[in-house]
């Protein structure tokens, strides 16, 4: 899980491991809402997810990423900038997925500054 964010003792990774919280979703079930401000970072265990906005004029879903098994599915501008969601993100299928919350990782930054990996999200827009 913390692989694709650098090098993380065997310590640090218990400590994030006590702060991650697990859910699980049905198909269809909504993780993180447009229009509500973005509190948490989801590492997909099982299933795959889709960020889609709504068009108002046609009424649909404009599906504008994807996110599978082992990658972080994040509302990065909502969650960096605290303003609502333009996207949701929405369980493709039956899921599992290990919660971070905002709050608990600036307590694992307090810990340990390895967690300001976590920056490198930005590197990469979802």
């Amino acid at each position: 899980m913390l692989k694709q964010l650098g090098n993380f003792s065997d310590a640090e990774m218990h400590l994030l491991d006590n702060h991650l919280y697990t859910r699980h979703l049905d198909k269809n079930e909504i993780l993180d809402e447009s229009r509500s401000i973005s509190t948490s970072l989801f590492y997909i265990v099982k299933g795959s997810f889709y960020q889609y906005y709504r068009n108002e004029y046609v009424e649909e879903e404009i599906i504008t990423d994807l996110h599978v098994e082992g990658e972080w599915a994040i509302n990065l501008q909502s969650l960096v900038m605290q303003q609502p969601a333009k996207a949701t993100l929405k369980a493709f299928e039956k899921s599992e997925v290990r919660e971070l919350k905002l709050q608990d990782l600036h307590e694992l930054i307090a810990v340990s500054q390895r967690f300001l990996q976590f920056n490198n999200f930005s590197m990469r827009p979802i």
